[in-house]
């Protein structure tokens, strides 16, 4: 081939390969786009998720102090334990809203630019989780059932069926619940999503406990022990399930299971409840020197300072609990809850005098 021909050539392989750079441009700045939305979202949900979980852990902990038949004998009361740790609270959310409101925005910006973004469906979970924590439980829910009708093989397809059996319990919706919670144990399975799977035996116990069926909601906490390998988290569980047995009015199976809870790594809060609730328990079998034995020793641990107010007010319930016991006067509802101002423990106590 001639020298002239040879140079046509390559300016043709140059133009060509010029072409196509250009014509690729305007996908790679689409796709660019995309992933700044998405990339951002998931940065500003991790900050917030991150934050709140910073500030609940700055805050002394509350711990729970249940009274024997307290759940049963309050017409319509619903416990909802984990549903309420996975959800802001209305004063959370109003310290958030400007980073929910951004998620939001960007999350509309991505899904009105291309319907077809392989991003879609992440954005699609993150603008629901967004509405689940602005406590919009209808339009969270409406985004989660989007993202399972349209978007089978998303990663966030188990996450999205927790987060709509979430917003159904936050209406009262717990006959709708129950089949979501079932279908997302077996989508988090056969996805191998323990995590997902995890919280979803919790939350399957959460929606047996508000319906008053004790029985039911045993083997979800028992199939999540058998799941988790965290020390902490099943000594939570353990005592978890011994309160259950409690509400339940089995109190000698309740006593057996939270002498269990020391058998794993339990943090102060619950070695400390754990401690009140036994004590709770031995006042109600009548066994009063085993209930005030294990009341001085919550008592004789400083790390409990925090909590000592419930400690004497159990201590009131169980000499009031007994032959000439002595009475909760006002004074000494005064002198409880000045150990733990803006507390009021000593409603417990006047609640089960009544």
């Amino acid at each position: 081939a001639s020298m002239k021909s040879i140079h046509a050539l390559t300016l043709w392989v140059a133009a060509v390969g010029i072409g196509g750079v250009l014509s690729g441009c305007q996908p790679f700045r689409n796709f660019t786009t995309y992933y700044n939305l998405f990339y951002n979202m998931e940065r500003i949900m991790d900050e917030v998720q991150d934050e709140l979980l910073y500030i609940r852990e700055q805050k002394t902990p509350e711990p729970s102090y249940v009274i024997p038949y307290d759940d049963q004998s309050l017409t319509g009361l619903r416990v909802f334990n984990h549903l309420d740790r996975r959800t802001m609270n209305p004063e959370e959310t109003r310290a958030n809203k400007i980073k929910l409101d951004s998620i939001l925005l960007k999350g509309s910006k991505l899904l009105v630019r291309s319907a077809k973004s392989d991003y879609v469906p992440d954005a699609i979970y993150y603008i629901g989780k967004a509405y689940f924590y602005e406590r919009d439980w209808y339009l969270s829910q409406k985004k989660c059932e989007e993202l399972i009708n349209n978007y089978p093989q998303s990663y966030w397809y188990p996450d999205a069926h927790l987060l709509l059996a979430m917003n159904q319990m936050q209406q009262g919706n717990l006959e709708a619940a129950e089949p979501t919670i079932s279908k997302c144990i077996d989508v988090a399975w056969g996805r191998k999503r323990a995590d997902v799977l995890s919280e979803a035996f919790r939350l399957n116990a959460d929606l047996y406990v508000g319906t008053g069926d004790f029985q039911k909601a045993l083997k979800p906490y028992q199939r999540a022990m058998l799941l988790s390998t965290d020390g902490e988290e099943l000594a939570r569980w353990q005592y978890e399930i011994g309160l259950l047995h409690f509400r339940n009015a089995e109190f000698e199976q309740a006593l057996t299971e939270f002498n269990k809870v020391d058998d794993y790594s339990p943090d102060l809060l619950t070695e400390f409840q754990t401690g009140l609730q036994r004590a709770v328990t031995l006042r109600t079998l009548g066994r009063y020197p085993e209930a005030k034995q294990q009341l001085d020793d919550l008592r004789d641990e400083d790390n409990y300072e925090p909590w000592f107010a419930l400690v004497e007010l159990e201590r009131l319930n169980l000499a009031a609990d007994q032959p000439g016991g002595e009475e909760l006067s006002d004074s000494t509802i005064k002198v409880i809850d000045s150990l733990a101002k803006g507390k009021n423990f000593a409603t417990y106590g006047v609640y089960e005098r009544g």
